[in-house]
């Protein structure tokens, strides 16, 4: 609960924009990120300019777990829709709640 937002959100994304690793985890969930946080985020991931995600392991591809829950993101299935299609093609699996 550290009451991070959108400009969080937006520096973060370029920070991992700027990486050539792949963050495994992020978690952020207790905060006040709304849909323009997440957006920054999630293109990020999904456009990374070395192809970092998901990252190359001895099981395979294996994706960056981001956990957001609580929240202020409103329409998060229509967001996530529109972000699985082109020119982001995000790719997304859910967690069992």
């Amino acid at each position: 609960k550290n009451r991070l937002g959108d400009g969080f959100c937006e520096q973060f994304a370029r920070l991992i924009a700027g990486q050539r690793e792949a963050v495994e985890e992020v978690h952020l969930s207790h905060n006040s990120i709304q849909q323009r946080g997440l957006v920054a985020l999630l293109v990020a991931l999904a456009t990374h300019p070395w192809a970092a995600y998901p990252r190359s392991a001895a099981v395979g591809a294996v994706p960056c777990w981001v956990r957001l829950e609580h929240n202020e993101v409103a329409d998060v299935e229509g967001l996530m829709s529109s972000l699985s299609e082109d020119p982001v093609n995000l790719r997304v699996c859910y967690a069992p709640r």
